[in-house]
């Protein structure tokens, strides 16, 4: 028989029996968030995307040697301009020999020509003008600027241009040139004409 204490070999011997498991506590608190993970590595780069689709159009220009301009060029629709160098032509719709663009494809255009002509004389009394028309027509003027020479000018610059013009397909354009001043042409070094169609829609 044990004396109790708790600490002696025949109380240490004596094993009392264990209770039954209370029940389980309350969860605890969440922990604090951990460190971020190491960055995966890149994924395949993407197919390329498609190419635009492009709008054609073409740009030429003319150095005039000898331009028969002229005092009064008749009709009244001008001189067709001629004998073109192209710089660039994406369908090869423009005949550079006879300064007519065949329009390819139903759509809207934008237009410009550029003049710049220096006379050995001068311009005077009357009026200077340059026009992108229908070449099967005549009629038609798509757009068209002029300069007066009533006050004697040396040089001529004129700019005429239409933007969303409207052209279907097959009409033929040109530019022709108007001179209803009192002096003939003569090309001077310098001189240029340039035509030029974009396609924009």
């Amino acid at each position: 028989m044990s004396c109790g204490c708790g600490t002696c070999n025949e109380c240490k011997s004596i094993k009392l029996p264990i209770g039954p498991k209370g029940p389980t506590g309350d969860k605890g608190a969440t922990g604090s968030t951990g460190a971020t993970g190491a960055k995966g590595p890149t994924g395949d780069a993407g197919a390329n995307g498609a190419d635009a689709v492009p709008l054609p159009g073409f740009f030429a220009s003319v150095t005039p040697d000898s331009l028969p301009i002229d005092v009064d060029v008749r009709p009244q629709s001008g001189l067709n301009i001629t004998g073109y160098t192209e710089v660039y032509d994406d369908t090869s719709s423009f005949i550079p020999a006879t300064g007519i663009w065949t329009c390819p494809t139903t759509g809207r255009y934008d237009l410009n020509a550029t003049c710049k002509l220096v006379a050995e004389g001068n311009w005077g009394n009357g009026f200077v003008a340059l026009a992108i028309v229908d070449a099967a027509s005549l009629v038609n003027v798509y757009c068209a600027d002029y300069q007066h020479t009533d006050n004697t000018v040396t040089d001529l610059t004129i700019t005429t241009c239409r933007q969303g013009s409207v052209i279907n397909a097959g009409a033929t354009i040109q530019v022709r040139f108007l001179n209803h001043s009192n002096h003939n042409y003569n090309a001077a070094i310098g001189d240029f004409i340039t035509f030029s169609i974009r396609k924009i829609k």
